[in-house]
This record gives C-alpha cells, structure tokens and sequence, in this order.
C-alpha cells in the first residue's frame, strides 16, 4: 500500500485539479490561431513571388529578345519578324501562362523618337529594334495582392547585322 501511495503522489501534477480541467483543448485553440497565421503568410509571399519572378521574367526577356533580334537584322540569312520575336520570348517562358504574354516589338532608324512607327520598319543595321514584353499578374490567393495588373518591361538596341 505505500508504494502505490508513493505512485500516485508522483504523477499528480501540480495544478489543481479544477485549474486542468478548464484548460483543456486550449493548446488545439493555440495551434489553430497559429496555423492560420503561419498559412496567411505564406499565402502572402507565395502571390509577392509570383508578381516578382513575372517581372523578372519580362525585364530578362525583353533584354534577351532585344539582342536576339539585333543580331537577325535585314542584312541577316533569316531576318527577323514581329513573329519571330513572338515565338522566341514566349518559348523561353517557364511557369507562366505563354499565351497571355504580350510581345511588341518594332523597328525605327536611329535618331527618330523611341516611339514605333509600326512592326515593318527600318530593319537594316545601324537602326534601331524595340521590344515591350508584359504578362498580366492576377493574384493566387488575394492575401498579398488584391486586384490584377500587368507587368512589362521594355528593351531597346541598335541592330548590328
């Protein structure tokens, strides 16, 4: 009998007995208000990276495609076209929907304002190639952004072939 005694003493806590009964189910409380927050923040960064890694995407692929069109100028074995630029920025695309991404590109002689007179202008070297890449962002969750918008990026350099 007085190891039994002795048994008991030790596995009582010491909280009294009215004090654990109220507080029950507290740490499933605890962990769902924490659970939601921790997923709220995710959430969050997971709308803000895609937003970013989109207009990455542009900035990079206007630079590229810019270049890319630089080098296939009239005097080129294959000039390039408007759908040429096209077909190259939205093959290079990862993880992003290829036919929302908008691409414009033209071609000005150098010295006239950046404006583009159109997507059959002047293509032989020493002009100039223009190309505008944008991707509509909509957002994944709506925790970080709210409403949709549009991302772009533009690039401009002087053919050389």
């Amino acid at each position: 009998m007085y190891e039994s005694t002795v048994i008991t003493k030790m596995k009582r806590s010491s909280i009294p007995v009215v004090r654990r009964r109220g507080r029950r189910g507290s740490a499933l409380i605890e962990l769902s208000i924490s659970f939601l927050g921790f997923m709220m923040l995710m959430f969050g960064v997971f709308d803000f990276s895609w937003a970013v890694y989109a207009q990455t995407f542009c900035y990079a692929e206007a630079q590229d495609a810019v270049r890319w069109a630089s080098v296939r100028g009239s005097e080129s074995s294959s000039p390039a076209t408007a759908n040429d630029i096209q077909t190259y920025v939205r093959s290079q695309a990862v993880g992003l929907t290829k036919s929302s991404i908008t691409v414009t590109s033209c071609w000005f002689t150098a010295g006239t304002s950046t404006g583009c007179p159109g997507p059959n202008g002047n293509n032989s070297p020493g002009s100039n190639v223009q190309v505008t890449v944008s991707y509509p962002i909509s957002p994944l969750s709506g925790v970080a952004i709210r409403t949709g918008f549009t991302v772009s990026a533009t690039a401009n350099t002087v053919i050389n072939n």
